[in-house]
């Protein structure tokens, strides 16, 4: 038996489900917030890249 089983109280089945659901939405909302996060540094980079003129297309215009 480790430390942490010891220091855990014996939880109910159903108790024991319901913190496995609340890890897995705990995890999903996380991974969620983590893409959100990147897409918003995504685009903050890619103004400040308009913003310097640096186009990343191919833009001929002459």
């Amino acid at each position: 038996m480790t430390d942490r089983e010891r220091q855990q109280p014996n939880l109910t089945p159903s108790k024991k489900a319901d913190k496995a659901a609340r890890g897995d939405r705990l995890a999903a909302e996380m991974r969620k917030n983590l893409m959100k996060r990147k897409q918003q540094q995504r685009q903050k980079s890619d103004i400040a890249i308009e913003a310097n003129g640096e186009s990343g297309g191919s833009d001929d215009q002459g």
